[in-house]
């Protein structure tokens, strides 16, 4: 007779456990919340943290990476920056709980999740209901706040809604925002995760969005988590028919950083563009995972992620576009590349494909390598120093990823974070 395996949790996974039974009572919401907060955990007391062995994690082995866990973040005073457009509907968290409240405009309506989640008599929470994965779990186990806001058609071509979340001491940090573009709404986004430097806390947010049909929307991300954080976070798009996504997403902070990203394409003529730039040094892990669900007729989605790493960071990408029987017409193109500035970096790729539709074009490409040694003698020749000339290249290489974005406002934001990485990096 052959016994059962026995696993053995990590000090990480007996961490979450343990802080999640005597935490349970102080975290807000109703029985019903209560109730499916114990289904999530379940899950991470069951599965313990994805390690090497799940294909998704293969790159990224939270089960050896984290080691640590910290306390459940306390109330703070606002730490709020003002909004990265300059203008716009702000929603504030500080240390996971709303701490500026948005004052809305025509069209736009919010509530927060502390709100709902004390009202719920039957809640569900951010994708509980068939949980696959650990990381989603461990958010909706220990949420304490979120955005829930709708944007209808008779808001303004140029509303900004912007979610901002700062963490100000050692402890993590759980949010869950969800965002519903009505039919023919338009909408640009902005989610911003911030924090303290040598300061180890760890946050997990869950982003959706809901885009209706003929709907326009830009989701612009910036994570500057602190250097030795931890953020774990999952965008979840469902777009409708005659509609328009566009991403435009910049990492520059945590120490170990995981994004997924899952666009689901549920109606006919869609259009949907992702771009992405992570900028890694000294030993960062960031891991940018994307799956495209193409399951209607004549849709188009272009995915486009660089990454720029030093010292011995690694930069990973895992992309994946599927194509579902019927979805004729389809055109997805997928590339990533990576900008090795270092020996010791690494720069780790898997793109891939799945079509059940015979009509479609398709395809996937991937790059990495050094500096250009061409084009550094070209501008070095006309009497620019190497290191200038390096910080020029390396900004044309990622700028391509926020070239596109209408709102010059932010689009200076990111170009003068990615400008700050690169003096960084110079002065380092």
């Amino acid at each position: 007779m052959n016994a059962e395996p026995i696993r053995m949790r990590t000090a990480a996974e007996e961490g979450f456990s343990s802080l999640f039974d005597a935490s349970l009572d102080t975290l807000p919401g109703t029985d019903a919340v209560k109730d499916a907060r114990r289904q999530a955990i379940a899950l991470v007391k069951g599965d313990g943290l994805p390690h090497r062995r799940v294909e998704a994690f293969h790159y990224t082995d939270l089960r050896a990476l984290i080691r640590s866990v910290p306390p459940l973040a306390h109330m703070a005073e606002n730490a709020v920056a003002a909004p990265l457009a300059g203008r716009g509907i702000l929603a504030g968290f500080t240390n996971g709980r709303l701490t500026r409240v948005p004052e809305t405009a025509e069209g736009v309506s919010f509530v927060s999740l502390t709100e709902t989640m004390a009202m719920a008599t039957d809640f569900a929470g951010p994708d509980v209901a068939g949980l696959a994965d650990t990381v989603v779990a461990l958010n909706a186990a220990f949420v304490t706040d979120g955005a829930r806001f709708v944007i209808s058609a008779t808001a303004a071509e140029d509303t900004v809604i912007e979610l901002q979340s700062v963490t100000v001491d050692a402890s993590q940090t759980h949010l869950a925002h969800r965002v519903i573009v009505e039919p023919g709404a338009s909408v640009t986004i902005v989610d911003r995760q911030s924090g303290p430097s040598l300061c180890d806390y760890l946050s997990t947010g869950s982003l959706e969005i809901d885009v209706g049909a003929g709907a326009s929307v830009t989701l612009v991300r910036l994570q500057e988590e602190g250097d030795t954080a931890t953020r774990l976070d999952r965008l979840a798009v469902t777009i409708g028919e005659g509609a328009k996504f566009a991403l435009h997403s910049v990492a520059v902070g945590a120490k170990l950083w995981r994004s997924e990203i899952r666009v689901t394409i549920t109606g006919d003529d869609v259009e949907a563009m992702l771009h992405g730039a992570s900028l890694l040094k000294e030993r960062q892990h960031g891991d940018v995972t994307l799956f495209v669900d193409h399951g209607s007729l004549r849709s188009t989605s272009k995915e486009t992620f660089k990454a720029v790493a030093t010292d011995e960071a690694r930069a990973v990408f895992q992309g994946k576009i599927l194509v579902r029987p019927g979805a004729q017409k389809t055109d997805g193109k997928m590339m990533s590349n990576g900008l090795l500035l270092s020996e010791k970096a690494d720069f780790l790729t898997k793109p891939e494909l799945e079509i059940f539709a015979d009509d479609v074009a398709c395809g996937h490409g991937a790059t990495c390598g050094d500096i250009d040694e061409t084009h550094l003698f070209y501008l070095m020749a006309r009497g620019i120093p190497r290191l200038q000339a390096e910080q020029l290249l390396v900004a044309a290489f990622v700028e391509e990823v926020f070239d596109d974005v209408a709102d010059e406002t932010l689009k200076a934001a990111l170009e003068a974070r990615v400008d700050a990485w690169l003096r960084a990096r110079a002065n380092a």
